[in-house]
């Protein structure tokens, strides 16, 4: 997926054995019309297939324009009229409003991060969706298994993601080269060997060795957080909950201790939040970052760099060897930057530093999925619509054109993208350790609160303990006010 990174709210567990891929649920959500018409009978037209999505019909959109060509070959093969309809402001309430009065489309195609505003896994049977077991066929085979978790509920499917992406670091291979390394074989599988990687681009080119994003933006805090997962497998925040029968704990406690089903967790009231700022691993990853800019490893002004020059400046210039992004990065760099040959790797999942080490984690999220409403009268229509959109001719063009990894692993070939390194990105999904969803925290100002301290530490403004402190309390007073309204 395409966006700024958010918040979440889970934590991957250091015992490898334990880990689990969690459901991308919020657990602050509740689904807005659970139970309202479930299983009714609509009064659509059983010979048009209805879909709403956030763009309709727009030759402008290469997206919009490989469903409707969809839309086309299931006419053509079925001898059913596909209607498109786009509502790109508030499509879930327009839905789930249109459900209550008996009007809803057949298929929903919404953002991932909706998806808990369907389907209440408290009450799965009075959820607005169809179970598509039947529609999704060999398809969890024939997938990437981090797209499942999150749309199945007692052992049924009830969405089918249709793409899914990773954060993953950018190199430039001639730099890398310079340095010593094979750029077709690059990817250090630890902490010691990416800071070695990092010296040595800045010994022995005439580049320094990476930068983070976000120097200036309020989210600077997001990259320690990011490493505190990778390398540690701890979370900054994470939230106490209370489930429906009254028990309480935190989050992941529920998961890894007493083997909850995560998807049983999506609607469970949170009651406070642990934030975990001043921890060891916090400190360690802080004070690590802060190390990289005193002894000359990043750029002077990496505190101050706007985000959107990282990549194309900073870094197609040539100004540094390595940049820690997202699949956002993609799309710029084949727009905005040339004259030198880039390729990616996954994140390092082992982590040793200022007496801390462990053992971490790397997400990959799944994108938007399909959803059939359960209130369609065309139920064989849109399983037949199913098998064409995830068919592999559909999926092969579906790359091709939209340019974003296709859920069949197979398809994410360079031959098959313009951005031949969409490819490297589709190895690294298949290499992801954690499934981490939608934001599970309280609406509250993270993101200025941490961005702040967070400057201030590496800044050298202030101790790296006592910046730490000052953050853990200040947050813990952000949440307390958020949760008390």
């Amino acid at each position: 997926m395409g966006d700024e990174p958010t918040s979440p709210a889970e934590r991957g567990d250091t015992n490898a054995t334990r880990r689990r891929f969690l459901v991308g649920t919020a657990a602050t959500g509740t689904a807005v019309v659970a139970g309202c018409l479930g299983g009714n009978d609509g009064d659509g037209d059983d010979n048009t297939l209805t879909m709403w999505d956030h763009v309709g019909e727009d030759q402008e959109d290469p997206n919009s324009v490989w469903v409707m060509e969809t839309g086309d070959q299931f006419e053509e093969e079925t001898d059913t009229t596909f209607e498109l309809e786009g509502h790109p402001d508030r499509l879930t309430e327009k839905v789930l409003t249109n459900y209550q009065t008996g009007n809803a489309p057949d298929i929903v195609h919404d953002f991932s991060e909706q998806f808990n505003q369907y389907i209440d896994p408290q009450n799965v049977d009075e959820s607005p969706l169809m179970a598509i077991d039947d529609y999704v066929g060999d398809l969890p085979d024939e997938t990437y298994e981090v797209i499942w978790p999150g749309v199945t509920f007692d052992g049924n499917v009830y969405g089918v993601p249709h793409t899914v992406n990773a954060r993953n670091w950018f190199y430039n291979e001639s730099i890398v080269e310079e340095a010593g390394y094979d750029p077709e074989t690059l990817e250090p599988e630890s902490l010691g060997e990416l800071e070695q990687l990092i010296v040595d681009i800045t010994e022995n080119t005439d580049a320094l060795g990476w930068v983070w994003e976000g120097g200036a933006t309020s989210y600077n805090w997001y990259y320690p957080q990011h490493f505190t997962r990778t390398w540690f497998g701890t979370e900054y925040v994470e939230p106490h909950v209370k489930l429906q029968d009254g028990s309480e704990g935190l989050y992941t406690d529920f998961i890894f201790e007493q083997d909850v089903e995560p998807a049983r967790l999506a609607d469970a009231e949170v009651t406070d939040v642990e934030v975990r700022a001043d921890s060891d691993e916090m400190i360690a990853v802080v004070s690590w970052m802060k190390r990289m800019r005193e002894e000359g490893y990043v750029p002077d002004d990496v505190l101050t760099l706007e985000t959107s020059d990282i990549l194309t400046n900073t870094f197609a210039n040539q100004q540094v060897g390595l940049v820690f992004s997202g699949p956002w990065g993609y799309n710029i760099l084949n727009q905005h930057a040339s004259g030198f040959e880039w390729d990616v790797f996954p994140a390092p999942t082992s982590g040793e530093t200022g007496g801390v080490s462990g053992e971490g984690y790397f997400i990959a999220e799944p994108g938007k999925p399909l959803m059939v409403i359960d209130q369609t009268d065309n139920a064989d229509a849109a399983g037949e619509f199913f098998d064409i959109w995830f068919s592999e001719e559909r999926q092969k063009e579906f790359v091709s054109q939209a340019g974003t990894l296709s859920i069949r692993p197979e398809l994410n070939t360079e031959e098959n993208f313009e951005i031949p390194q969409l490819a490297g990105l589709g190895s690294i999904v298949e290499k992801a350790t954690f499934y981490d969803g939608a934001e599970k925290l309280p609406d509250a100002d993270l993101w200025n609160t941490t961005g702040s301290v967070v400057q201030s530490i590496l800044s050298g403004d202030r101790s790296v303990e006592g910046g730490l402190g000052d953050l853990q309390s200040t947050l813990v007073d952000r949440y307390d006010e958020a949760l008390s309204e």
